[in-house]
């Protein structure tokens, strides 16, 4: 018994040091109102419909904030986040469709008529901590 639980225990450990942690450092928002959402896509399939983790930053630090991941597979990740000014916990869009509220991807990739492409806003996570910033 006292053998099973041990490796029981040994297992959780090379999991856990086979995960990826990321934080993401985001800066340049227009005001402190609202909150931001921080979205996390694991392939371009799931871009942008399907977050694999999904974080919420309120009340937002009057320069820069800090979201932290834990236990995300190594491997390519897409970050969207936007200002959602009004709370709404949606990215309001205008007139064609076009956002209203402030947004940014991984590397601050931007798009031509829509978004960038999952890989233009991907990041490579390794093994460990890994660090991102982005900027409104």
């Amino acid at each position: 018994m006292i053998i099973f639980v041990r490796s029981l225990m040994l297992l959780g450990l090379v999991l856990a040091t086979n995960m990826a942690n990321l934080e993401i450092t985001l800066s340049n928002y227009a005001s402190t109102e609202g909150q931001l959402i921080v979205s996390l896509f694991d392939s371009s399939s799931t871009f942008l419909q399907e977050p694999l983790q999904t974080a919420v930053v309120m009340p937002i630090p009057v320069e820069t904030a800090h979201v932290k991941f834990d236990d995300l597979p190594p491997g390519d990740m897409a970050i969207a986040a936007f200002h959602d000014v009004n709370g709404n916990g949606e990215l309001d869009t205008g007139l064609f469709g076009i956002p209203v509220e402030s947004f940014v991807f991984g590397n601050n990739a931007r798009g031509t008529f829509g978004p960038p492409s999952f890989q233009a806003a991907a990041v490579s996570l390794s093994r460990g901590d890994n660090d991102h910033s982005v900027s409104f």
